[in-house]
Parts: structure tokens; sequence; C-alpha cells
């Protein structure tokens, strides 16, 4: 009689569990169901953050090779991430927008480039640089002693960056003349753009001989090398030299803007930038702000 009574409660108990179960489950798998949908949702919102942050660091990356990532003649960046493509844009600050100080720099106008290294009689070497109001400064130390012109121009000439065997057409905004070893300029910048800067090794010099005068041929200039305390037994060039952009790269559902300054800004040669043709000088890129939606 007792083995039958146990047998008689195991029944019910084993619906008891049975039922108490199922309550269990059908209340668990919807949360796990949800858990887990918004660990997906959380990765996807991750991976698009990443994808979203590779987009920058690729603008950023290209800035700091002296890219002047806003021209026409830039490629923007195409790559995919965890299976998203960032879409950038780029855009300059918009006029009168709360902006950085603005800096004064000393910097290496590329003297480590072989066409400025070394300049034969009737040849020079131009770079181009965005430059904002402020004082221009230009010391070209070079060796032996001999004629030498320096000229700046407000815009872009005609002739490419980088060795040049003509002076330009266009008329200077400054031009210095020199027959000692060093030959230096100073001008007031009084608007922002783009300015181009020569230095020109003239094929021949005055000689008086007598009372006449005659030409003879130039030497071969050797340009001194940049250093950063400036002086005149140095080739360097002081200036308010940058640029800003406003970076924007949006993946799925994630978006960062990022405020930058590149200094000392755009430059050539090469004129063309490109990934395997990097910009003469590393710039330093300052980021001011770095906002995530």
């Amino acid at each position: 009689m007792k083995h039958r009574s146990e047998k008689g409660q195991t029944l019910p108990l084993a619906l008891i569990v049975i039922t108490v179960s199922a309550l269990l489950v059908a209340f668990i798998v919807p949360q796990i169901q949800v858990i887990s949908r918004s660990q997906s949702i959380a990765e996807q919102k991750v991976l698009a953050y990443r994808a979203a942050e590779a987009g920058i660091n690729t603008l950023l990356a290209d800035l700091r090779h002296g890219a002047d990532v806003a021209s026409a003649t830039y490629t923007l960046p195409s790559l995919t991430i965890n299976g998203d493509t960032p879409q950038v844009t780029i855009s300059l600050p918009q006029s009168g927008q709360s902006t950085p100080a603005a800096p004064e720099n000393r910097f290496d106008p590329n003297t480590a480039d072989p066409h400025l290294k070394s300049l034969e009689p009737g040849n020079g070497y131009l770079f181009r640089l965005y430059l904002h109001p402020g004082k221009l400064q230009v010391n070209w130390a070079y060796s032996p002693a001999g004629l030498t012109r320096i000229g700046i121009w407000e815009g872009e000439t005609s002739l490419e960056p980088g060795r040049i065997s003509s002076w330009p057409e266009e008329s200077p905004l400054y031009t210095g003349v020199s027959t000692s070893s060093c030959n230096q300029s100073s001008v007031t910048i009084t608007g922002p753009g783009t300015y181009d800067i020569v230095f020109f090794n003239p094929l021949w010099q005055e000689k008086k001989l007598g009372k006449k005068t005659i030409n003879i041929a130039n030497s071969d200039k050797t340009t001194s090398p940049y250093s950063a305390p400036g002086g005149s037994k140095s080739t360097w060039v002081f200036a308010s030299a940058y640029k800003d952009y406003l970076l924007s790269s949006t993946a799925g559902d994630a978006t960062i803007t990022v405020y930058v300054r590149q200094i000392p800004g755009p430059c050539a040669p090469p004129l063309t930038w490109t990934k395997n043709s990097a910009g003469w000088s590393e710039q330093e890129v300052i980021i001011y702000t770095w906002q995530e939606n």
C-alpha cells in the first residue's frame, strides 16, 4: 500500500516539474533572444565605429604625409572594414567659425631634396605652401658665395613645384637678390592662401673689369641644411603656415566628426599627392575636437 502511495505522488510531482520547466523555458528563451539581439546590436555598433574610425585615421595619415585633402586632385580613401565601407567627407571651417590661435613656426623647405640641395646655374627650386596672414621669412644659406635670387608669389605660378629651369613669368610679391653666402627675405602676408617660393641660381653674374661690366658664368650652389634654431648659416622658412579641416566618417549608424589642423599646411612638391609619392615633409596634425554620434 505504501509503494502504491509513493507512485501516486510521483506523477503529480513530475507534472509540476514539467509545467514549471515549460514556464521557465517560455520565460527564459525570449530573454535570451533579447540579450542575444542586444549583444548583436552592440557588436554591430562597435564594428561600425571601428570602420568609421578607420576612415578618419586614413585621412589623418594622408594629412601627415602632406596631402591637401580638400583639393580637387585628392582621391578619397576607399576601404572596407568589418564589412562596412566608411563614407568620408571633407570640408573647410566656415567663415566666422571659432578656430584655435594661429601658430607661427620655423620649418624645413625640403633641403634634403637633391633638386634643392645642389642647384646648377640657370636652375631653381619652387615649393608651394599654404600661408595665413602674418610675417613670412625665408633664409637660404649656400656655398660658395655668389649671385642668387629669392622670389615669393601670391597664388600659384605657371611652373610646377620642384626643380625649375627659368624664373616664373608672373609678377612676384617679393624678389631678393644676394651676392654673399646667404639670401634673406621678409614679407607680410595679408591674405590666407597658396604661395609659391623660389630659390634661384642665375646663369650669369656681372663682374666689373676696369670700366667694363662683363657677364661671367655663375657657380653651382650647395644649399645648407635646415636647422630648427634658425640663424643665417642654415636654410629655413618662418611663417604662419597651416590649414584647418573638418573631417567626417560614417559607417552604419556610427559617425565621427573631427576638427584638425595640418602644420605647416599642404605643401608641394609633389603637386599631385599619392600614397606612392608621399609629401616632402611629414606634417604635424593636431586634433582639436573629436565627436562621436
